[in-house]
């Protein structure tokens, strides 16, 4: 209603400054919601494009990509490792924190960042996560690159597989 209340505006003018005012001011105004419109048709495209692969059942496909996007863009470390304790994925706030890239963390052991004196809690973590329970706000130690100590406060959550089974953990800093 108001595009067209922009147009209608439009039609209506004479040539006064007044008029030539008025009219460049409506048609701005007209630029705005063509824009807008423009921008809700592109939504509009783009959610057309991501149902018309869906169907009962993918929606962990079709949501993938969000929710990896969502992880990468986050300030906190997010990192996943196995239940051997392999690094398996490692985010832009893990950089951050830690001192390591994606591809010289991931592959290693987590111990990497666990001072020696520490190590024994690694233990204890997935002994927890191999019975399902849920770690919340472990405060404890790690090691940066260059082996400066930071203190962390963890959250540690198992990972399954479609099953069910318990494959890992992923560990919020």
């Amino acid at each position: 209603p108001a595009l067209r209340e922009s147009i209608g505006q439009l039609t209506r003018f004479r040539t006064s400054p007044t008029d030539t005012f008025t009219f460049r001011r409506a048609v701005r105004q007209t630029e705005r919601q063509v824009a807008a419109v423009t921008e809700f048709i592109e939504d509009l495209q783009l959610l057309a494009e991501l149902l018309d692969g869906w169907h009962p059942g993918n929606e962990a496909v079709l949501l993938a990509p969000l929710l990896a996007s969502i992880v990468e863009s986050s300030d906190d470390a997010i990192v996943r490792k196995s239940l051997n304790g392999m690094i398996e994925s490692w985010n832009a706030g893990a950089e951050r924190l830690f001192g390591y890239s994606a591809d010289q963390a991931i592959g290693r052991h987590i111990s990497l960042f666990i001072p020696p004196e520490r190590l024994a809690e690694e233990e204890r973590i997935i002994a927890a996560l191999t019975a399902g329970q849920r770690i919340e706000h472990f405060e404890t130690e790690r090691l940066r690159r260059y082996g400066e100590r930071v203190t962390v406060s963890l959250t540690i959550s198992p990972v399954r597989d479609a099953s069910g089974t318990i494959i890992g953990a992923s560990k919020i800093a």
